[in-house]
């Protein structure tokens, strides 16, 4: 595992109660990577990122897991970033014209669990942890709802951001299985495996054999190194993919022997 002490997103003392690192700094981590990226491979690791998209946040029915989520063509090369409600203002949903709602989607980005409804009080203000929008008109806007490990995604929560930030009026009505047919299908689910995936994606080498291979994309190593620093630390949270092993690195095994019991000093551990 590489050092987390090198990692360019990892943070000193920031700890949850448990002693865990906190889930907002791998929504910035994801957040930053994106903006640091020049508009190149910004496309080529958002392509890669909303191609895996799935509907998995069905609440009375197990997910197809080859449920693709569809997404309009779309150019991430104008892609911007923000964090919480700290979108500009003249990008805000609230106030831009999106036309489509197809244009109009909430994300999520989890370990794939089942969403959950809250119990007692619910919230009221709704505050997205991020923002993936169209720096120069009004042609796509994700509003990104992020959880790692066991924490599920909030139907409640979800309901919220969409009748707030959308003016999906009618998400806020929870009605008998109002949430598997109307909310779910609509929706843009990842998980953080899916993110693994696409910084792989977005860092290998063309193909440059092949009739299919995609346009070139410039190479830039401090980019692609940005796009190791977030898969790194998106392992640093538990998600990893084993891809397998080098014999080489594996320790030598120690020399095989018989011994007799009571041949062994135990209490100084050597032989008498």
């Amino acid at each position: 595992m590489a050092d987390p002490h090198l990692n360019l997103f990892y943070p000193y003392g920031a700890r949850d109660r448990e002693g865990g690192l906190l889930e907002d700094n791998l929504t910035r981590a994801l957040v930053h990577t994106i903006k640091l990226l020049s508009e190149e491979h910004r496309a080529a690791f958002l392509d890669a990122l909303f191609s895996r998209a799935r509907h998995l946040m069905y609440l009375d029915r197990t997910p197809d897991g080859d449920e693709l989520a569809s997404i309009p063509a779309t150019d991430f090369r104008r892609a911007d970033v923000a964090l919480q409600d700290r979108i500009p203002n003249k990008h805000n949903p609230k106030h831009a014209n999106y036309g489509d709602d197809s244009r109009r989607r909430v994300v999520t980005i989890s370990s794939g669990h089942s969403p959950k409804k809250l119990s007692g009080e619910k919230p009221k203000d709704s505050r997205p942890d991020a923002w993936i929008f169209d720096r120069e008109g009004a042609s796509f806007c994700l509003l990104l709802e992020c959880k790692y490990g066991d924490n599920p995604v909030e139907e409640h929560q979800i309901r919220r951001h969409g009748a707030e930030w959308f003016g999906k009026k009618a998400w806020k009505m929870e009605k008998e299985g109002s949430w598997d047919r109307d909310i779910a299908p609509d929706l843009l689910d990842l998980t953080w495996y899916d993110v693994l995936e696409a910084t792989k994606a977005a860092t290998k080498e063309i193909d440059r054999e092949s009739e299919d291979a995609a346009a070139p994309v410039g190479r830039n190593e401090l980019e692609k190194q940005i796009l190791l620093e977030l898969h790194h630390f998106i392992g640093f949270y538990g998600y990893w993919r084993f891809v397998g092993f080098r014999f080489s690195e594996l320790r030598r095994r120690p020399e095989w022997r018989l011994c007799r019991l009571g041949s062994l000093n135990v209490a100084e551990g050597k032989k008498p």
